[in-house]
């Protein structure tokens, strides 16, 4: 089963704020192995 992932990414660029967004699908099976917060952001980052 394949899970839908959406992340705003907000930068700040000349002083302005800009936010870009991605989607994409991950293997829900495979992020349940990680058990915490921080470990489930570091793979959402490797994806993006």
């Amino acid at each position: 089963m394949k899970v839908k992932i959406n992340v705003i990414k907000f930068e700040t660029i000349n002083g302005k704020k800009v936010g870009k967004a991605f989607s994409f699908l991950v293997d829900a099976k495979k992020m349940a192995k990680h058990k915490t917060e921080a470990t489930v952001k570091k793979k959402v980052e490797e994806y993006i």
